[in-house]
């Protein structure tokens, strides 16, 4: 059986404290509760005892079904360390104060009970609970994990993306298809971020997500977005509805690396899913045949690369794109701490432009890392 990474990273935690919350956060579909699930198979043969609750159906638990939750897992902890693991926790109507409420008396009686909350959002606990939280991200599977944990080749990892529950219909499209649009963006719409957040215009914020999957690695306006969106809509209400699509791991407007900040926060978005097999089963038409084809594969590429970077950047650090004219270089890390930038200059056919000259003419501390056929190999990266 496969574990990533994050198996031994939560494992380890665990066996140091048995006196933390431990939250486990990222987008749905890429086994968040199966890693916790692994971890917990492995404390039970150390003879742990755990509590699981599961709130992830379309009527979530209650509070008293949360106090009841933690009620056994103290009962269990007579008898030896125990783990109580709360899936979906963020569905929990009043789930934060119920949280800080239970974890202060375990504080106050200095009791010993390790606490797992799974949640397909972003949060942070409340300040006096800090010092007790241990945070662990979750992203979508990179390519060498699906390719080592399944077998995939480049191709397949491009067109069907980084889920892992998706594999067994690798030779059903339809099946396939139906699964990610109604098991996983249906699902984490519906449950993940219409439940969780005040949605105004559902219609226009699936309308928006589809857009960006059609037009993924493309620079847009907020005006253009509103003439493809056919509404008329503010570009505040435009932002925040990427900003709640980032949040739930499926798109994500970057904005342009500028010395102004000003400037920066105006600016035109790049579309960026944050997996390539959302592109394709947005798709009207099957398009797996056309990785033959170097200018879908090209475009593919750059967005699977685009998703890595932004799964792998770091605390302070953004991922944004620049353009000037018809220059442009797509990604960039920018450290907004000691405004430390690195471009990746993607080298993917004979006719690209060196846009990466034209970028440190204006900023010549720019660091710069070449990627591609000549220098690093894409599949490095993702």
């Amino acid at each position: 059986m496969y574990r990533k990474i994050e198996y031994n990273v939560l494992l380890g935690r665990i066996k140091e404290s048995d006196k933390n919350i431990h939250v486990i956060s990222g987008p749905r579909g890429v086994g968040k509760t199966t890693m916790v699930q692994q971890v917990l198979t492995n404390l039970e043969i150390e003879g742990y005892k755990t509590v699981f609750g599961s709130a992830d159906y379309p009527a979530p638990g209650s509070s008293a079904w949360l106090e009841q939750l933690w009620v056994n897992a103290v009962e269990q902890r007579l008898s030896g360390k125990t783990v109580l693991v709360i899936d979906e926790v963020q569905k929990i109507p009043d789930w934060l104060k119920t949280i800080n409420c239970l974890w202060q008396k375990e504080i106050i009686k200095n009791a010993s009970l390790t606490v797992i909350l799974i949640d397909s959002t972003v949060f942070r606990m409340s300040e006096d609970l800090s010092c007790y939280c241990r945070y662990l991200t979750m992203g979508h599977w990179a390519f060498a994990e699906m390719k080592k944990a399944f077998g995939y080749n480049l191709n397949q990892f491009l067109f069907f993306g980084g889920y892992p529950g998706s594999v067994e219909y690798l030779d059903d499209y339809e099946g396939w298809k139906t699964y990610m649009l109604d098991s996983l963006i249906e699902t984490t719409l519906s449950r993940d971020l219409f439940m969780m957040n005040r949605v105004e215009k559902p219609v226009l914020l699936r309308n928006l997500f589809k857009l960006v999957c059609n037009r993924a690695n493309s620079v847009i306006s907020y005006t253009a977005m509103q003439s493809y969106l056919e509404e008329k809509v503010n570009t505040t209400t435009l932002s925040n509805y990427l900003s709640l699509l980032a949040d739930i791991g499926l798109v994500v407007g970057l904005q342009k690396f500028s010395g102004n900040k000003e400037r920066k926060r105006g600016s035109s978005p790049k579309l960026l899913p944050l997996n390539t097999g959302l592109i394709n089963a947005m798709q009207e038409a099957k398009k797996i045949d056309q990785l033959s084809l170097p200018s879908f594969k090209e475009s593919l590429l750059k967005v699977a690369f685009g998703a890595a970077l932004y799964r792998k950047r770091e605390l302070g650090v953004s991922l944004n794109y620049w353009k000037k004219g018809i220059d442009e270089i797509d990604f960039l890390f920018v450290n907004n701490t000691n405004i430390r930038v690195t471009a990746f200059d993607l080298i993917l056919n004979k006719e690209s432009r060196n846009s990466i000259e034209v970028l440190i003419k204006d900023y010549p501390a720019i660091e710069t890392i070449k990627v591609g056929k000549d220098e690093i190999l894409f599949e490095e990266f993702l």
